[in-house]
């Protein structure tokens, strides 16, 4: 039932070990429960609980509000009202979500003290510090490597605790791929395409993905080797996704593969790849991480686009309007004369920098 755009959810909470908050990830929070049978998943986007003792608990909570000097129950709106009275008649011992940069599960992590809250980093957060707009009161942070903690706490975010593990889906796709096929294609292109993105938001993002698949494609006809496309795109875009790299190749053939999110396609596609290539990427970065070879390049002089910069001689990174396709194809070479365990060696500290890997300790398992 729906009352002004709220799913309306009329049962009572059932009391569970676990509860992850949002059904949105939590997927891959589930893939980790083994072993775990006492769980649920908490909806939370357009959902209103209206069981009469979750009402109860929410009108006495909002009461107490006007009154408290709690900090954290006086900035509290309703709605982490009506979570908390949830949260309260479940009684977890612990409180997952897939994603750390939700303000009002952090403030809920200080409402609920009972109970351990974790909020499981998804993706790179902006270039810059002040790309972070967003305020956390989160009690522990599982991120993805110290540039997350540096740029929180410059941000000046009320982080408990930061729990350095690496990323999520990385740990998960090495357990899936523990024995991944040898490379089927030489290049991939890693996609960063969403529509709203592309025509409204980051717009010089798409004048970038045509330079870089151009290059991709020429690069290509002249060393006679092949490529793929990671598509990035949920089922709903797909065929618009397809329809935009169609465009930019023109006659050339494409090998696009669409984004299938549980079933990990691009890190499967950069795992059978001897290079990717991307822009600005998470996946770029996991996938550095994890020894992989990858190219950043932006081909403007907008620096939103450069990934950060931490020494000299990062053959990862190439930037600038000046960068033509001759210097595109020469540092392509390069990169694929590296023999791969040099290529590890060299980018072993930046790449943990931004997204650790630790091949002792899967963040499944943590």
């Amino acid at each position: 039932m729906k009352l002004f755009g709220l799913h309306l959810i009329w049962s009572k909470p059932r009391s569970t070990d676990v509860v992850i908050y949002d059904r949105v990830g939590a997927e891959f929070i589930r893939r980790c429960l083994d072993g775990i049978d006492s769980w649920q998943i908490m909806d939370v986007r357009d959902a209103l609980y209206v069981h009469p003792r979750v009402l109860f608990l929410s009108i006495y909570f909002f009461v107490k509000r006007r009154r408290s000097e709690q900090e954290y129950l006086k900035i509290a709106r309703p709605k982490s009202l009506n979570e908390k009275a949830v949260i309260r008649l479940i009684q977890p011992k612990v409180v997952i979500t897939f994603g750390e940069n939700s303000e009002r599960f952090g403030i809920l992590s200080r409402l609920c003290p009972t109970s351990l809250f974790l909020g499981v980093q998804n993706g790179l957060r902006g270039p810059k510090v002040s790309d972070i707009h967003f305020r956390l009161h989160l009690t522990n942070c599982l991120c993805f490597g110290q540039d997350t903690v540096d740029k929180y706490e410059k941000s000046g975010q009320s982080i408990g605790k930061f729990h350095i593990i690496g990323s999520l889906k990385t740990g998960l796709f090495d357990i899936q791929e523990s024995s991944a096929d040898s490379s089927n294609f030489d290049i991939c292109f890693i996609s960063q395409y969403r529509p709203a993105r592309f025509d409204r938001s980051l717009p010089l993002l798409r004048k970038i993905t045509e330079i870089t698949l151009n290059y991709i494609i020429r690069y290509s006809m002249e060393r006679e080797q092949n490529y793929c496309i990671a598509g990035s795109c949920k089922e709903n875009n797909f065929v618009a996704e397809y329809k935009l790299y169609k465009g930019m190749a023109g006659i050339d053939k494409i090998m696009f593969f669409p984004n299938d999110d549980n079933g990990l396609s691009s890190y499967k596609l950069i795992e059978r790849s001897q290079i990717s290539i991307t822009n600005h990427s998470t996946v770029g970065f996991e996938a550095l991480s994890r020894g992989k070879k990858v190219l950043f390049f932006n081909p403007t002089d907008d620096e939103y686009f450069d990934v950060p910069q931490r020494g000299s001689h990062e053959i990862w990174r190439l930037a600038g309007a000046g960068v033509g396709y001759a210097e595109f194809a020469e540092r392509l070479d390069k990169i694929f004369e590296i023999e791969d365990i040099v290529w590890r060696e060299l980018s072993r500290e930046y790449a943990s920098y931004f997204v650790t890997n630790d091949s002792h300790d899967n963040p499944v398992s943590i």
